[in-house]
């Protein structure tokens, strides 16, 4: 059975860092995925993709049988809730990309003959059904796809420096090949036109830290390309949010890294990511929804890493017990996605799903008031500290109070003028994590104003200040982005009223700073 993980330089550097014992990020702090629930008799899948239907996500995730003999195919219509089998074509024994253009459309790449030829199979109807569309000669196998209306690129496997491609659904296939040395892992169709290809070099021996890794770019669907990086390492996995707007899973020898461009390749960064150890299979973007999943040196335990927000803050999430390496993944939108992979034994595919639950709002109100009576009550705080941890609550009350928006949000309505839901979800989840981090600097001063202050309370206070600062300057880019977006005759009061909340938050954000500042020199 082949499992579709980490290319083999990678396993090949991981092995002098696999430990006997599964490694679990133990700094995981995003939001918990579940579990979904497939058929059974499937030993791994290793890609999905989904598109919108009605109110939910149609989702296909392809892999192989428990055995390694035939290929597995499974469609979830509910978001990832359930899942059902289908058949893959007769003498196709595995299945390891897909890509989907709609909810009916779809293809997938691998390998038939019993790994001897590979293949190309599509559907028309929303995986019911899967036919043969393409069997390249010279070709044993191809790992990966990605489609864009009617043109698909495909990659890996026996492909090396090659990209196999169409322009017309699959009428045609031709291999383009790319220029330099180096051999590509993984493309992405962006449109019609634009399209990006990653990959690199096998290597090894003592003292080397990484493998080079290369980055390409075509203006012409795929027909021709140019190399437009090769000062990266060893890449695997792309997903580019627009033709200028790309992330790529990378990897040194000790960990996986993603590089990332604002402006069409010219340059790629670093980001900052929260520490962890493992490396990235697969990255997906759905405009600043991303997420890239992985496995620990020894592809007994998941990684996965995810923002909001296009790269500039990222959460390392806690995966359910009993899952293993993770190899494909699909951001949705509104924080939510869809993983596959296997268990830990690597006996069985596992999926996970991710919803962000619906907004809570816990106004602080009442916990504001209650701060401010003990404030006034307690004589500790100088005069001025008094007036500025006072300001500070008071801010932070307004900022989550119905003024915000907060009920008129939940109502899908700002100032008497309707708004689209499907435009509100992110903005009405990053108002809640506001909400919540709003919530936990008033706890944390209420237990600073019981008693004498640490330098770990100081320390705890310093950050959450800067918590807070982050999520409102958050809301001040979603407020943005909807504002480009949007162009409904509402777009300019909703705006209006987001900023307003986002100057309170602010407000608040500096009264925080300032009161950390005081109490770190006024108390012992």
């Amino acid at each position: 059975m082949k499992r579709l993980g980490r290319s083999c330089v990678a396993l090949l550097a991981a092995t002098s860092f696999a430990s006997a014992t599964p490694v679990v990020p133990a700094a995981a702090q995003g939001p918990n995925w579940s579990a979904g629930v497939l058929p059974s008799g499937i030993g791994s899948l290793s890609a999905i993709s989904c598109q919108p239907i009605a109110d939910s996500q149609r989702c296909v995730a392809v892999g192989q049988n428990a055995t390694g003999s035939a290929a597995s195919i499974v469609v979830g219509g509910d978001g990832g809730r359930s899942w059902q089998l289908e058949q893959a074509p007769p003498g196709v024994t595995g299945l390891f990309g897909v890509s989907c253009v709609s909810a009916q459309r779809c293809w997938a790449v691998g390998t038939s003959a019993g790994g001897t030829q590979g293949v190309v199979v599509d559907t028309k109807d929303g995986g019911a059904t899967w036919v043969i569309q393409f069997m390249p000669l010279d070709l044993s196998e191809i790992d990966r796809i990605s489609c864009s209306s009617s043109t698909c690129l495909a990659t890996g496997g026996s492909l090396a420096g090659q990209v196999l491609g169409t322009d017309d659904g699959g009428a045609r296939w031709s291999v383009r090949r790319l220029p330099g040395i180096f051999a590509a892992t993984n493309a992405t169709a962006v449109s019609a036109t634009v399209a990006y290809a990653v990959g690199g070099n096998q290597c090894g021996g003592p003292h080397v830290t990484e493998c080079p890794g290369a980055i390409w770019r075509s203006n012409d669907g795929g027909s021709t390309w140019q190399l437009i990086t090769h000062g990266i390492p060893f890449a695997d996995a792309i997903s580019c949010a627009d033709a200028s707007r790309c992330l790529a899973a990378s990897a040194t020898f000790k960990t996986g890294v993603i590089e990332a461009t604002s402006d069409g390749g010219q340059h790629w960064h670093s980001q900052k990511l929260p520490g962890f150890r493992g490396f990235f299979n697969s990255v997906s973007c759905h405009s600043s929804d991303c997420a890239a999943v992985g496995q620990n040196a020894g592809g007994t335990a998941p990684v996965i890493v995810r923002t909001r927000d296009g790269g500039k803050y990222w959460t390392l999430d806690s995966p359910p017990r009993g899952t293993g390496a993770l190899y494909g993944v699909a951001a949705t939108g509104a924080g939510e996605g869809q993983a596959v992979g296997q268990n830990p034994a690597k006996s069985a595919a596992t999926v996970l799903q991710v919803q962000v639950p619906a907004p809570r709002f816990s106004h602080s109100g009442a916990l504001g008031g209650a701060t401010l009576a003990a404030l006034r009550e307690d004589a500790s705080l100088s005069g001025s500290l008094a007036g500025e941890l006072s300001r500070t609550i008071a801010a932070i009350c307004n900022a989550t109070a119905d003024g915000c928006g907060a009920e008129t949000l939940l109502t899908g309505r700002f100032g008497g003028i309707p708004i689209p839901l499907s435009s509100l979800q992110s903005v009405v989840h990053s108002l809640d994590q506001y909400s919540s981090s709003a919530s936990a600097v008033e706890r944390s001063v209420r237990s600073l104003l019981a008693g004498p202050a640490t330098r770990q309370a100081r320390e705890r206070m310093r950050d959450l200040a800067t918590q807070l600062s982050f999520e409102a300057q958050r809301e001040f880019t979603e407020a943005a982005d909807l504002d480009a977006a949007w162009e409904g005759t509402g777009r300019q009061t909703f705006t209006e009223g987001l900023s307003r909340c986002n100057h309170a938050g602010l407000s608040a954000v500096s009264g925080m700073r300032s009161l950390a500042i005081g109490l770190g020199s006024s108390w012992p």
